[in-house]
C-alpha cells in the first residue's frame, strides 16, 4: 500500500512546485503529501482511466513495474489494504493549496 502511494504521489505530484512529497508516519496512519490537487474529483478517484501531469515519470514507473498506467493505484491501494486486515486509504485534494493527501 505504501509503494503504492509513493509511485502515485511521484507520478502524479505537481514538479512546478519547489516542495517534497513529505511522508509523515504517526503511531495510527502514514499520510503522503504530495504538491499538486488531483486532476479527477476526489469522488472519482479509484475509476478507470487516469488523467497524467507526469506522461514521462509514468512511462519510467511503468517500465520499472511500479505502476500499470492504467488510472488503478487506487484501486490497489484500497485491495490491498482489505487484505491485509487494514481500514481504507482516504485521500483528500485542495486545488486552493495545490496539495493531494493518502491516508
Amino acid at each position: 500500500v505504501i509503494r503504492e502511494a509513493l509511485a502515485n504521489a511521484t507520478m502524479h505530484r505537481s514538479y512546478h512546485v519547489n516542495s517534497p512529497v513529505q511522508i509523515i508516519r504517526y503511531s495510527n496512519r502514514i499520510e503522503v503529501l504530495n504538491p499538486g490537487y488531483s486532476l479527477k474529483p476526489v469522488a472519482d478517484l479509484g475509476t478507470p482511466g487516469s488523467r497524467l501531469r507526469n506522461p514521462t515519470i509514468a512511462a519510467v514507473l511503468h517500465d520499472l513495474h511500479w505502476a500499470e498506467t492504467k488510472g488503478s493505484g487506487i484501486r490497489v491501494m484500497r485491495r490491498l489494504s482489505t487484505q491485509a486486515g487494514l481500514p481504507p486509504p482516504e485521500f483528500s485534494s485542495a486545488r486552493e493549496q495545490n496539495e493531494f493527501k493518502a491516508t
